[in-house]
């Protein structure tokens, strides 16, 4: 006679693989098709994204005048006008492991601009009562994005996933000037440095649908929740004084993240070699860009909407 804890053991099992079937059951042979045909293969993509950020309206104040005429010379704007920046994109998935995919993506993006003005007399609101005549503006912007995803075939045209996700950006924007001061020489700087360090939960869908032969169209969507540890300093110097001044703010928040992309996947080699080409969007509330907490004696300013998008390219192998 079965003892009850043996019993019991075994009815445990059976609730665990009848569950297991009810969320398997989308990987009949039809559903697969959404997939690779072998269990334990492995899908890797390698692409480029060239992404657009946003311009930074907030921060639209005179930083750089001309002293004589009073008209804008350079401002925090104007080093966020045309923000493209390149970087890779990689991501490696398993295909159908028991009815799950496991997936790690990640990807870089770079951006980095500078700006140069010259005049007799340029003031700054970093240095009162100080005239320049050659300033340089630098803009820099990097965003760093790792995720681990769970994805579960739904049909034969599209799978659920969820995963964690840390999506860090760390920005600077830069102001240095040169001018004289009676009969010396002067060089001021004034750098504003911004930390979006961003971990969270999403969820979303992802879907497959085949056109004609040889190519497919892949869109995928995904929201979730995230807790940005935001900080902000701002440090000015100067060739005279060996110190500097430094001013600096931060705040935990919590906020909202979204993705969306939709591709077009040519298939050379059925199952093993394609190349791909889309648009890819992302959206970050609670964020904190350095042109928005420039000049600004303490606090942090990260409740500005970020919008990053713009396009992707690329090639998958499947092996």
């Amino acid at each position: 006679m079965e003892s009850e804890t043996l019993r019991l053991s075994k009815s445990l099992l059976t609730i665990i693989a009848l569950f297991a079937g009810v969320l398997s059951a989308g990987t009949s042979p039809l559903n697969a098709q959404f997939l690779s045909p072998a269990v334990g293969q492995w899908e890797t993509n390698v692409g480029f994204r060239a992404l657009d950020r946003p311009r930074v309206d907030d921060a639209n104040f005179a930083v750089l005048q001309d002293g004589n005429t009073g008209a804008t010379l350079l401002d925090a704007n104007t080093l966020t006008d045309v923000n493209i920046g390149l970087g890779t994109d990689i991501s490696i998935s398993s295909l159908r492991e028991n009815g799950l995919d496991y997936e790690i993506r990640f990807f870089f993006n770079s951006f980095d601009r500078e700006t140069s003005t010259q005049a007799n007399s340029i003031t700054s609101p970093f240095f009162s009562g100080i005239s320049f005549t050659d300033v340089n503006g630098r803009y820099k912007s990097d965003v760093f994005n790792i995720e681990l995803n769970q994805k579960r075939v739904f049909s034969e045209y599209a799978r659920f996933l969820h995963g964690v996700r840390f999506l860090y950006t760390d920005e600077e924007l830069k102001f240095e000037g040169e001018g004289q001061i009676l009969l010396f020489d002067f060089i001021g700087t004034t750098t504003t440095r911004t930390k979006n360090p961003m971990l969270g939960y999403h969820l979303g869908i992802e879907s497959r649908v085949a056109i004609v032969p040889g190519l497919d169209i892949d869109s995928y969507f995904k929201a979730g929740v995230f807790s940005n540890f935001a900080s902000q300093s701002t440090t000015q110097t100067n060739s005279l004084l060996p110190v500097g001044v430094s001013t600096s703010g931060q705040e935990s928040v919590l906020g909202f993240a979204s993705d969306f992309g939709v591709k077009f996947q040519f298939n050379v080699v059925e199952n093993f070699l394609s190349f791909y080409g889309g648009y890819d969007g992302m959206y970050v509330n609670s964020f904190a860009p350095a042109p928005a907490n420039v000049n600004l004696a303490s606090g942090i300013v990260n409740d500005v909407d970020y919008w990053l998008h713009g396009i992707v390219f690329g090639m998958s192998v499947r092996r």
